[in-house]
């Protein structure tokens, strides 16, 4: 018999019909892997002398739970030294991972008096070979020392699987053990086994979220063809492939359901919704004094949330197949609330709060925002149908109704805006003004924006995009005080500049050259650099003089990233020029801003990050290779190919293309959204597209934070305008979709 053998057998098994069956079909399966094991496994201990050795299956091998992929956990007990290596190459031969305790029998119960850890191996021991022991006989004493240290043990596992979130609520559980995994199904086993009381069995539910949790990581080994305990988005389209189920959510949906039941125990039953409305309706009034969150977490955990919001049941454990998503959007809507609540006491300096002034709305708004998940449909509009049908329940005016109504349709509206446009464009800022109509609009938007970001995940709230937030709603909240047209607002963005950047510069450039800086940018050159910047912008243009590019690198005083300045004239393809060499050097390009006087100068900021410090010898090396490609001494293809290869990252978990226009958001500018695979030098690749097709870019602004990120770019033709013709935008599709 050969290591194929076990394999075969796997191939064998037919997945589950559907998620009715598929904790049936867990503990069906997961007892026919047993007893296809233990009938391989036999013929190799039946060569051994049953006198000297007793054999015990234990672990998830001696309850018949035995995963796939997982080791096969035996206890040998010997009656003096043997040797067993022959024993276990002939288990590694079968395709079978032993893991495998070795005692002596004599020493059974001092090692379990000595080592608590190793009595757990013990409680589920079913004998398979040799003589026998009575394992679970020991002394009374035992059983006692036993007791409270199951406790303490179940304790302290609970609150390291709660900081790292790895269970119940988390899109990517670790189903064996996560916080409300089969590890913690198995500490309650054990406290049963061990409890006074030994007659007690498990409950009925109990043993059904055990067996769909055995279902689910056994369908996982099977589909991908590895031990893998968890249910990681990556490998969601292989899982569906196998399970070749029409419902491709009821999977994910019912594994996550059982982790939550298993970590917050059984539901409480109730019927009595008046109360829990009226209730609801107290605390509601009371926030901000009295906190909201902790009464709706313990809704949620009893399963008493849907009695009083019936479309919570829609969106409870489902996974989305979203990579940023950390959490469900149940624990997810739960976080945002926490969030808005530790935000309504702090203060932003940046930000007047005193504007907010019905927090109970803003709870309300924070609660519908992505109920409409689980409609499958556009969940913005989904949610603002649920918020208004609930509001006007509960007796909310016509003006309160439409103000929740808002920012549950608008809850994307300032990331979308900060992230992925150009908030240096006076267009932007006047069209969203409007939009948002009135300053507690704006603040109450701004704190829903702020608590979701950071409910998504731990990494994508960071300091930089808190500092493009920030500005956006600054400049918001003049334009909602002020109205101004976007003429209007960038003519005084460029006064404020002015004067600022006159005090700076007093005592080392002229009024008069000051002012003929200024009166050759822009309005956007103004709002997208800080008056120091510009400053020193001011003092490096003469530099040109004597050299054909100037290139300065600054530490950012707010993100960690590095600022680089590239002033020099401006020509066709200068953008793809700086970012191949950057990408060359290795340098990780987060944004751009490129500027061009009315003289032909370019100022070009990018902004980047680098996982090496930059010592002066590879700066000098970057500044150089820039100037020899500037020059054209240098061809940037052969500085990537020399220097940096292409290399492309590993597949994300969906390999997705495409290329979107909007003529519509901007008023100078075509818009373009590329998302492709991301690998070094793409950014390169995108620009030389750009360039191929006589377009300029103005404004890029980088994703850095997936493999399919998300690349913006904000684009004229040769003669600064937008670009309308259809045939050359579908050119310009056709090319970028060819470097995908």
């Amino acid at each position: 018999m050969n290591q194929d053998s076990y394999k075969n057998f796997l191939a064998t098994i037919a997945p589950p019909a559907s998620a009715e069956v598929l904790g049936k079909w867990g503990i069906t399966t997961a007892q026919l892997l047993t007893s296809k094991v233990e009938e391989l496994i036999l013929p190799i201990f039946n060569k051994m002398d049953p006198n000297e050795i007793s054999i015990y299956a234990v672990g998830g091998f001696g309850r018949k739970e035995l995963a796939p992929f997982s080791d096969a956990d035996l206890l040998f007990l010997t009656t003096e030294r043997i040797e067993i290596s022959n024993t276990i190459a002939a288990l590694w031969d079968l395709g079978i991972k032993p893991s495998i305790l070795v005692r002596k029998g004599g020493e059974l119960i001092t090692s379990v008096k000595r080592d608590l850890k190793f009595a757990t191996t013990l409680i589920d021991a079913r004998h398979l070979y040799g003589f026998e022991l009575p394992l679970l006989l020991g002394p009374k004493e035992w059983i006692e020392k036993a007791r409270p240290w199951f406790h303490r043990e179940q304790e302290y596992e609970r609150r390291i699987r709660l900081l790292k979130a790895l269970g119940a609520g988390c899109q990517e559980p670790n189903i064996r053990d996560g916080r409300g995994g089969l590890r913690d199904l198995q500490l309650k086993h054990w406290l049963l086994k061990i409890s006074e009381k030994h007659e007690m069995k498990s409950d009925s539910e109990s043993r059904e979220n055990n067996n769909i949790l055995l279902g689910a990581r056994t369908a996982i080994h099977l589909a991908v063809k590895r031990r893998e305990d968890r249910m990681l988005l990556s490998d969601r389209r292989q899982l569906i492939s196998w399970l070749g189920w029409e419902n491709e959510d009821s999977f994910f949906q019912s594994v996550m359901l059982a982790m939550k039941r298993n970590a917050y125990g059984k539901k409480k039953k109730s019927d009595n919704r008046k109360h829990l409305v009226e209730e609801f309706k107290s605390r509601l009034r009371d926030v901000p004094l009295r906190p909201i969150s902790g009464f709706l977490r313990l809704l949620d955990e009893t399963g008493e949330l849907e009695l009083l919001l019936p479309e919570w049941r829609r969106i409870e454990g489902l996974v989305r197949a979203d990579s940023a998503h950390k959490y469900t959007p149940d624990e997810h809507t739960l976080r945002v609330i926490e969030n808005l609540e530790s935000l309504f006491q702090t203060q932003n300096n940046e930000i007047n709060l005193s504007y907010l002034q019905r927090h109970d709305l803003l709870i309300l708004a924070a609660l519908f925002h992505d109920i409409g998940k689980g409609t499958g449909k556009n969940h913005e509009e989904e949610g603002t149908k649920s918020a208004v049908e609930f509001t006007k329940k509960f007796g909310f005016t016509k003006t309160e109704i439409e103000r929740v109504s808002f920012l549950v349709r608008n809850h994307l509206l300032l990331s979308y805006n900060a992230f992925r446009r150009d908030i240096d464009d006076p267009h932007l800022i006047h069209d969203l003004a409007k939009k948002i109509g009135d300053v507690e609009n704006l603040i109450m938007l701004y704190l829903l924006t702020v608590a979701d970001l950071k409910a998504v995940s731990y990494t994508l709230w960071n300091d930089w995009k808190a500092r493009l937030l920030d500005t956006l709603v600054s400049r918001l909240m003049r334009q909602c005080s002020s109205y101004l047209p976007p003429e209007l607002f960038a003519k005084e963005a460029i006064i404020r500049r002015k004067a600022t950047v006159e005090d700076l510069l007093s005592n080392s450039k002229s009024a008069e050259y000051i002012s003929a800086h200024f009166d050759s940018v822009d309005g956007r050159y103004a709002l997208a650099h800080t008056p120091e910047q510009i400053a020193r912008h001011i003092q490096l243009i003469p530099e040109l003089k004597k050299n054909a590019v100037v290139v300065e690198r600054n530490q950012h005083p707010v993100s960690n990233c590095i600022e680089l300045v590239v002033i020099t004239h401006s020509h066709q393809g200068l953008f793809a020029e700086i970012a191949g060499t950057l990408s060359a050097r290795d340098f990780n390009i987060l944004s751009a801003d490129i500027s061009t006087r009315s003289d032909g100068v370019a100022i070009d900021t990018f902004r980047v990050s680098d996982s090496n410090n930059i010592d002066s010898s590879r700066w000098n090396s970057f500044v150089e290779d820039l100037k020899k490609v500037i020059s054209g001494a240098e061809n940037v293809e052969n500085l990537l190919n020399k220097i940096m290869p292409y290399k492309k990252k590993s597949v994300g978990i969906k390999t997705e293309v495409s290329v979107e226009i909007d003529n519509e958001s901007s008023g100078d500018y075509t818009i373009v959204e590329v998302m492709l695979p991301d690998e070094i030098g793409l950014l390169y690749r995108i620009a030389s597209v750009f360039r191929n097709c006589e377009m300029s870019i103005a404004t890029a602004i980088i994703n850095t934070e997936s493999e399919h990120g998300v690349d913006v770019f904000y684009v004229t033709d040769n003669s600064g305008k937008k670009i309308v013709k259809k045939n050359l935008l579908k050119r310009l599709k056709e090319k970028m979709l060819e470097i995908a």
